[in-house]
């Protein structure tokens, strides 16, 4: 069954935009967009903890000092900035700052 349409935007009640319509592409790239991003962090943490793991084999082997906590305290920070851009705010800001930076680099004729 079909939900009633907002007749000002032709959106479905439910807050979903039909499929076909130019704000149902729009979301559609966005969720798309969203999902690679998301996809990369899951594949950063992997990295991160095959990587942290196999460091702290080798420097248990090794013995003291014990350098594979630090390797892995600061590369764990940047793993949580790169969540961080994924869901908040920053994301968007990110996104607005590079838009603007585009738009700079155009008006100037690719002049750096």
């Amino acid at each position: 069954m079909e939900q009633p349409a907002n007749q000002s935007s032709g959106t479905p009640v439910s807050g979903t935009p039909e499929p076909g319509s130019r704000e149902y592409a729009q979301r559609l790239v966005a969720a798309r967009q969203h999902l690679g991003a998301l996809k990369g962090f899951y594949i950063h943490a992997a990295v991160y903890i095959g990587v942290v793991m196999l460091l702290a084999v080798i420097n248990i082997a090794t013995g003291k000092p014990y350098w594979a906590l630090w390797v892995a305290l600061a590369w764990g920070i940047g793993l949580l900035g790169h969540r961080a851009l994924l869901g908040n705010g920053l994301a968007r800001w990110v996104r607005r700052w590079e838009q603007r930076q585009i738009a700079a680099y155009m008006k100037s004729d690719g002049k750096p």
